[in-house]
């Protein structure tokens, strides 16, 4: 059993995460949804810009690394992007990075990012019914000697 010492119970206590062990997917799909300010009085808005894309970064990792139920074969993310909710067009992943800059090219001073982890399986290609034959490679034809007259 976990309990609190006494000269904490009254004061700001931090429990670390280290003690807690939560099974992946035990909430349900993940989803990260989040408007990141694009103004600040110190830090420049494209310097805002890059600290939003290594959050966004981090989380994709982070999400990655988690263990894959039976039958899966990997996390895929559904993401959008805008200056807020209503507006948010849909991206592929690689594509959230450049819509973030797009955003912030357009003078906004918000960026609205959601992204939502799905369980994937990659397509197989179909195998064919007979082998392929081997393709012999094409000898290189020596040029012929122009004779001049």
């Amino acid at each position: 059993p976990f309990t609190i010492p006494p000269q904490a119970a009254g004061s700001h206590f931090t429990i670390h995460h280290s003690l807690f062990t939560i099974p992946p997917q035990a909430a349900g799909p993940h989803l990260m949804k989040k408007t990141f300010p694009l103004t600040h009085p110190k830090i420049k808005p494209a310097r805002l810009a890059d600290s939003i894309r290594a959050e966004i970064s981090k989380y994709i990792k982070r999400e990655r690394r988690k263990e894959l139920p039976e039958g899966v074969d990997f996390w895929d993310f559904d993401c959008k992007v805008g200056a807020d909710a209503a507006s948010a067009d849909e991206q592929h992943i690689s594509a959230v990075s450049k819509a973030i800059g797009q955003v912030l090219e357009e003078g906004n001073d918000t960026v609205y990012v959601e992204i939502l982890v799905k369980q994937a399986t990659r397509n197989k290609p179909a195998k064919p019914d007979k082998p392929v034959e081997p393709v012999e490679p094409v000898k290189p034809v020596e040029p012929a000697e122009d004779s001049e007259a």
